[in-house]
C-alpha cells in the first residue's frame, strides 16, 4: 500500500512565468515536487475530487499518495517543499 498523507498548497507562479494558471483535471494526478533538505524531485500522485483551475494566490489542501511503496523519512506534518511544473509554480506544507 503506498503511503498517503495531506498536502496545502499556495500558488505564487514565481517561477513559470509562461502561465499563470494551473489546473487539476483528472482525480488523479503525479506532479513532481522539491522537499526541502532532499535531493532532487518526489513524485506524487495529488488526489481531488473536482476538475479546478488554480491562479496565484490560490490555497487548496489535497490528498496525496506515494508513487512508490517505499516508507519516505520526509513524509511528517510541517515538511515544506515547492509544486513543479516547469518552474516552481506553489509552496507546498504536509499536514
Amino acid at each position: 500500500m503506498n503511503e498517503k498523507f495531506s498536502m496545502k498548497l499556495r500558488f505564487h507562479f514565481d517561477e513559470y512565468d509562461k502561465r499563470q494558471w494551473f489546473i487539476l483535471d483528472r482525480y488523479q494526478r503525479r506532479v513532481p515536487v522539491k522537499i526541502e533538505g532532499q535531493e532532487g524531485l518526489k513524485v506524487i500522485n495529488m488526489v481531488i475530487d473536482e476538475r479546478r483551475k488554480f491562479i496565484v494566490g490560490d490555497v487548496v489542501e489535497v490528498e496525496c499518495e506515494l508513487i512508490s511503496n517505499m516508507k519516505e523519512e520526509w513524509i511528517k506534518v510541517g515538511v515544506k517543499g515547492k509544486l513543479w511544473e516547469s518552474g516552481f509554480i506553489a509552496d507546498c506544507e504536509i499536514l
